[in-house]
């Protein structure tokens, strides 16, 4: 399992990509090119993260593993849960 370093360092390793606090002074929002593709609460337990991606890959990971669960508020256009 990873640590919130880790994820951070991983995160932060793509190219572009950034960091800030636009919610609240917990919740890190990463993003290339100002558009977020993650987010995560610093150094919450336990450690979750929410990544964008596709909406039918995402309905493909949920149905693979339990933990995947849908994102709260990220999905604004469709209505896949």
């Amino acid at each position: 399992m990873m640590t919130f370093k880790e994820i951070d360092a991983y995160l932060l390793s793509k190219k572009g990509a950034t960091f800030d606090y636009p919610f609240d002074d917990k919740v890190r929002v990463y993003r290339v090119a100002k558009k977020i593709f993650a987010l995560m609460i610093d150094n919450k337990q336990p450690l979750s993260i929410n990544l964008k991606c596709h909406p039918f890959y995402a309905l493909e990971l949920r149905s693979m593993y339990t933990s995947v669960i849908p994102g709260y508020h990220m999905n604004k256009k469709i209505g896949i849960r």
